[in-house]
């Protein structure tokens, strides 16, 4: 867990260095200071490789209830050691201490199923105030895609086999 500001600045770099990689823009210093120095309801962890932080995982919790990841970013020099791997671990080792007895990783994807444990639906309720209530179609028409390409129909299944056995040959 990191609680100095040498290592709260550091953490920052590889999460600058991570939004760079990924095209995401990044949090401005001040923003992400803010955000881990919420002691009450955050904690910021990081792992090490020869004295470098190569990752870290901030954890939003409710005290005695549940902790949430919010975000886990990582050095691409660094993925061969799983810091992020290591990372859930210690705060799922933190957590327990905590007396926290639920754990979301935010996401369904393959990374966070391979932890193991029930998915639970997240209902979200909002007030659509766009101009011809375009957040809800376009969020029911993102659902059927994630659905689709979870989900393919069989015979689109054994087309794509065929198709690649075709191309291999």
């Amino acid at each position: 867990m990191a609680t100095d500001n040498p290592d709260v600045r550091e953490a920052y770099e590889v999460y600058s260095n991570w939004s760079t990689r990924k095209g995401l823009p990044a949090q401005p210093w001040e923003v992400y200071k803010e955000a881990v120095s919420l002691i009450s309801n955050r904690r910021l962890f990081v792992a090490r490789h020869q004295g470098k932080i190569v990752a870290s995982l901030i954890v939003r919790f409710a005290p005695g209830a549940i902790m949430e990841a919010t975000a886990i970013v990582s050095l691409e020099e660094a993925l061969h050691l799983h810091p992020n791997n290591l990372l859930h671990f210690r705060a799922i080792e933190w957590a327990c201490a905590e007396g926290l007895c639920l754990y979301s990783l935010g996401a369904s994807h393959l990374f966070a199923r391979k932890f193991g444990g029930p998915l639970a639906p997240i209902y979200r309720y909002r007030l659509d105030r766009t101009i011809f209530r375009t957040h809800t179609p376009r969020d029911a028409g993102a659902e059927l895609m994630r659905l689709g390409v979870a989900h393919p129909p069989s015979p689109l299944v054994e087309l794509a086999f065929r198709l690649r056995k075709a191309k291999a040959l």
